[in-house]
């Protein structure tokens, strides 16, 4: 059973959104006695793999002036 942990280093691989994603999958963590991570590993998550895309005027765009059905922009 997954303990409920917030971390706050985004600078780990295995961080996303406070949370560490190997908690969330039940692996093993690993807190020395000063309390920092002994499982860190330096990195970004692929979780985040791809949101300057999404964060770009262009992928904006396409998302409200879009087609739902078929993603072509709207105007022609």
């Amino acid at each position: 059973m997954a303990i409920n942990m917030m971390c706050t280093n985004s600078n780990c691989v295995n961080y996303w959104e406070d949370n560490c994603m190997k908690n969330i999958n039940e692996e093993r963590i690993e807190i020395n006695a000063e309390g920092f991570c002994e499982t860190f590993e330096e990195g970004i998550s692929p979780m985040y793999a791809g949101q300057e895309a999404m964060d770009s005027e262009s992928a904006n765009r396409m998302a409200t002036m879009g087609d739902i059905d078929s993603g072509e922009t709207q105007e022609k």
